[in-house]
């Protein structure tokens, strides 16, 4: 029985991990803001001052997370470390906690990704936009080798 429920926990779990790995911009996975600048500047052909203007962003963007990321990777530690003795309510305790956090990191970057596209031209924003539909169609590819 305990296993039936911890692999039913693990589906909710691996889908909130699953969407927030899910970069909202045309990026490498794990890149820092010094190469999503870069990035963004080779394919949309920034000016300086978007250049300086998204580079704080996600700067600050990229700091303000790091606190939420180490956290989650604690709980998730901590999540594991219930497997061995299962208590429900804690495993919930923990998993809701998750949740809390990784909301909170979905709509801070869903926010940062809002700002960088105010400060891109009508062109700027076409092309990012079929740069993430590109991203999106190989990630779909490979998940489907995956299967």
């Amino acid at each position: 029985m305990k296993n039936f429920i911890l692999k039913w926990m693990a589906i909710p779990i691996l889908g909130i991990a699953s969407v927030f790995s899910l970069p909202l911009m045309a990026i490498d996975h794990g890149a820092g803001p010094a190469e999503m600048v870069g990035r963004l500047v080779d394919k949309l052909d920034l000016n300086e001052t978007q250049e300086s203007q998204i580079r704080s962003l996600l700067a600050e963007g990229h700091q303000d997370a790091a606190k939420d990321r180490a956290r989650v990777a604690v709980l998730h530690d901590e999540l594991r470390a219930i497997s061995a003795d299962f208590d429900a309510g804690q495993a919930q305790q923990v998993a809701d906690q998750i949740g809390v956090i990784t909301s909170r990191l979905l709509y801070n970057h869903a926010s940062v990704q809002a700002e960088i596209y105010t400060l891109l031209n009508e062109e700027q924003r076409l092309m990012l936009q079929q740069l993430l539909e590109q991203r999106q169609q190989r990630r779909d590819r490979m998940e489907q080798r995956l299967r």
